[in-house]
């Protein structure tokens, strides 16, 4: 872990507020930073969920390369240097033993420290190496909690990110429900997925957000963290057990881009019909309502 502010120069951090971008890695965990700090002593301080406004803000700051989730991250990140002198921004190396993150998240402190005067609280997470636990009780320490504490304050955090239960224990039939899959921050951020949960409710069917817990199945080929625990969620799905298949994407996802058409095909094997929607910053909410509706009418008997 790492204390350094645009200079790169290690500081003493006392507790105050601390800023936290409601984006990218904020989603992996819910909940679990603004504890995590509140223990320590720290005032997070949140970034407010994505609007209109911070898509805008994205496309004129954010380069137009960036897929746009990363845009979100730096729109957010501009808030948050508006309110607060600190900001806690992790290198995301990797969420799960055996596969990386994308390459992205492991830029994203030094892409905050470049772009942004204020100082950058930040750890590597790499649960390759390191669990996110150790990780806590690491970082809990080098901010000047003793041993037992740390663990504590670590021990708590962690236990509040276990998954929940894999969808709804509610009976409902097959033909009314749809899963819903896409990275934690793009399931997880209301303004690119609010829309489509609101639109399928409207017309009748049930969307259930994918859990993406921890892979049980087979090793596979798919290496990237999230893709992969997408990839055995789909596969570990039973024939008709849902209508469809929705998968929330967002342009210039290098990660998406490699694996689209093989989770396509996964889902044709089901005899399950998919469905992939693009997201940007120029993406029309009204075009998304009619792709959903003909998407279900299709499957409709």
């Amino acid at each position: 872990m790492i204390l350094r502010t645009t200079r790169r120069k290690a500081i003493r951090v006392e507790p105050g507020e601390i800023g936290i971008p409601r984006a990218l890695y904020f989603f992996y965990h819910p909940g679990l930073w603004e504890s995590f700090f509140a223990s320590l002593g720290f005032t997070p301080v949140v970034s407010a969920p994505t609007s209109r406004r911070t898509v805008e803000r994205a496309g004129r700051i954010a380069e137009a390369e960036h897929c746009l989730p990363v845009k979100l991250f730096q729109a957010h990140l501009h808030e948050l240097v508006e309110k607060v002198d600190r900001v806690f921004v992790p290198r995301v190396l990797s969420t799960l033993d055996g596969h990386i993150s994308c390459p992205k998240l492991a830029a994203l402190p030094d892409v905050a420290a470049i772009e942004f005067e204020v100082e950058i609280l930040t750890v590597d997470i790499d649960q390759r190496r390191k669990s996110l636990g150790d990780t806590l009780v690491a970082l809990a320490r080098s901010l000047g909690a003793d041993r037992k504490t740390a663990r504590s304050i670590a021990s708590k955090a962690v236990q509040q990110t276990r998954s929940r239960p894999r969808h709804s224990s509610e009976r409902r039939p097959s033909g009314d429900r749809y899963l819903i899959l896409g990275h934690p921050y793009t399931l997880g951020d209301g303004f690119i997925s609010g829309r489509v949960f609101g639109t399928l409710r409207k017309l009748g069917v049930n969307p259930e957000r994918g859990i993406l817990a921890d892979p049980k199945m087979s090793d596979s080929l798919v290496k990237w963290d999230t893709m992969s625990r997408m990839y055995h969620e789909l596969e570990s799905i039973e024939p008709g057990q849902y209508a469809g298949v929705i998968q929330i994407s967002t342009f210039n996802c290098g990660c998406d881009s490699m694996l689209l058409d093989h989770f396509r095909s996964v889902a044709m094997d089901k005899r399950i019909p998919y469905m992939v929607l693009m997201f940007d910053e120029h993406t029309s909410l009204g075009g998304v309502d009619t792709r959903l509706e003909a998407f279900v009418d299709t499957i409709r008997p």
